[in-house]
C-alpha cells in the first residue's frame, strides 16, 4: 500500500490547520481525499496525546470559556429516528477554555452541550493550572456548577451575558439576532474596587454671613488611581482614564515604560481638558452633554413592586 511520505503530509496538515476543506486540500496538495482522511484519524489521537502530556502546569491567569456548534451526519432536525438520541448523529459541541492572554487553548471537549461535557472540561482545566485564574463564561447555565464542583471558591469566575435583538429571519436560521448589549454576572471571587477618602475641612465664609462650616474633601483618589494603574496592570489591556488631572502624568509614563503593548486613552471631563494627558496616551474620547443625558434614567421614573407601580419619582427641575 502506497504511504505518504513526511513532506507531503506536513502539506496536507499544514493545509487543514490553516482552515481548508478536506476538498479543498485535495486539490492543494494532489494528495486523495480517502488518504486525507486515513490521515487526520491517526493524526488526531496522538495530538490530543500529546496536549494532555504537555500543557500541565500552566501559568494561565485570564480564561474563557466558550461552546462552538456543529452537527455530524445530519442536523439535528434530519436525524433519523433510528439514530436519534446516539452521540455522533446530528448536533456536535466542542466545548473549548483560551487564555486571553496567550491564545492557547488550554483544554478542550465534544460533546454534547449538557452538564456532563461542561463537568468534564472544567475537571480537566482545573487540572492542568498552577494558579487561581480568572474565569470568564457566557450564560449557559451549566458552567456555574461545573466551575464549582472543579474550582470550589479558590477561583474569581464570572458571567458575560450577551443580549440579542428579535431575529427577523425564521427560526431556521442559525445566526443570532442584532446585538443589543451584555452584562456582567459576578459569581465568584474578589471585585476591585478603588475607593478614596473624605476629610473633613472647616471653610469660612467670607460674605455677609462670616461663619464657618465643615465639608468632606477628597483625599488619596488620585494616589489610588496612579498606583492601581501600575499595580493591576495584568488585569487590563485597554485604560480608559476618565480625568483632566495632569498629575497622573508620572503614573502614565511609567506604566508606558514598564508595559508597551498597553492601550491608554483619556476621557476628559465635559469643558477641561490636559495637553498633558493626550500627549501621553494613544487616544482621546469626548464627552458631551448628549452622552450624559442619554444615560439618565427616565423621568418621570416609575417605581414598581411586585409589578405594581408604587409611586412616581420626578426629576428637580433644576438638573439638566
Amino acid at each position: 500500500m502506497n504511504r505518504l511520505n513526511p513532506e507531503e503530509r506536513a502539506k496536507v496538515i499544514a493545509a487543514l490547520v490553516e482552515g481548508n476543506s478536506i476538498r479543498t486540500t485535495v486539490r492543494m496538495t494532489g494528495v486523495s481525499k480517502n488518504a486525507i482522511q486515513r490521515l487526520l484519524a491517526a493524526v488526531g489521537p496522538a495530538c490530543e496525546q500529546y496536549q494532555s502530556r504537555v500543557l500541565r502546569n500552566l501559568p494561565c491567569k485570564r480564561i474563557q470559556c466558550d461552546e462552538v456548534w456543529s452537527f455530524c451526519y445530519a442536523k439535528q432536525k434530519n436525524v433519523p429516528a433510528d439514530k436519534e438520541g446516539q452521540f455522533g448523529y446530528g448536533d456536535v459541541w466542542t466545548w473549548t477554555a483560551l487564555c486571553a492572554d496567550t491564545k492557547l487553548i488550554c483544554s478542550w471537549k465534544i460533546g454534547t452541550r449538557g452538564a456532563s461535557t461542561a463537568h468534564a472540561l472544567m475537571h480537566d482545566l482545573a487540572g492542568r493550572l498552577t494558579n487561581r485564574i480568572q474565569l470568564t463564561t457566557d450564560g449557559h447555565r451549566v458552567y456555574a456548577d461545573a466551575v464549582e464542583s472543579a474550582f470550589g471558591s479558590d477561583i474569581d469566575y464570572a458571567m458575560l451575558v450577551k443580549l440579542y435583538g428579535n431575529d427577523s429571519e425564521t427560526e431556521s436560521h442559525y445566526s443570532p439576532g442584532e446585538f443589543v448589549s451584555c452584562r456582567t454576572i459576578p459569581l465568584t471571587g474578589r471585585q476591585r474596587v478603588t475607593f478614596g477618602e473624605f476629610k473633613k475641612k472647616t471653610v469660612e465664609c467670607r460674605g455677609a454671613c462670616q461663619q464657618s462650616f465643615q465639608i468632606n474633601e477628597e483625599k488619596q483618589t488620585d494616589v489610588n488611581i496612579a498606583t492601581s494603574m501600575v499595580r493591576l496592570h495584568d488585569s487590563y489591556d485597554k485604560l480608559i482614564l476618565l480625568t483632566a488631572d495632569s498629575d497622573q502624568v508620572p503614573a502614565l509614563r511609567l506604566v508606558k515604560q514598564l508595559y508597551p503593548g498597553k492601550i491608554l486613552t483619556v476621557l476628559p471631563p465635559i469643558g477641561r481638558n490636559s495637553k498633558e494627558l493626550q500627549k501621553e496616551c494613544s487616544s482621546r474620547y469626548h464627552m458631551t452633554e448628549d452622552h450624559l443625558i442619554a444615560c439618565q434614567l427616565p423621568n418621570p421614573l416609575p417605581v414598581m413592586h411586585n409589578g405594581i407601580q408604587t409611586c412616581t419619582l420626578n426629576k428637580p427641575a433644576s438638573w439638566p
